[in-house]
């Protein structure tokens, strides 16, 4: 587990960068409101579709879509086979 980091994330959907940092529990936090930026309980395995295109999580409702299709990807390459073909 990291013990420590900082860094910048680009927000989308404003176009603006925010700043988070790894404290020494190892939890990546956003640096204005010291909140998780992940939701600790998220589980890309029980991720809910909400919408078309939209993966949330059950837990806490954080929208995740982009990392899920990365995870998908990776954990089910299967699924997208047929896709590259």
């Amino acid at each position: 587990m990291i013990k420590g980091g900082f860094g910048f994330t680009l927000d989308i959907k404003t176009g603006t960068t925010r700043r988070w940092v790894i404290g020494k529990d190892g939890i990546k936090r956003w640096f204005d409101n010291n909140e998780p930026v992940e939701c600790p309980a998220c589980d890309y395995e029980s991720a809910k579709l909400v919408s078309r295109a939209k993966w949330c999580c059950p837990k806490c409702g954080r929208d995740f879509s982009v990392e899920y299709l990365f995870w998908a990807e990776a954990a089910y390459p299967e699924w997208f086979d047929r896709v590259k073909k």
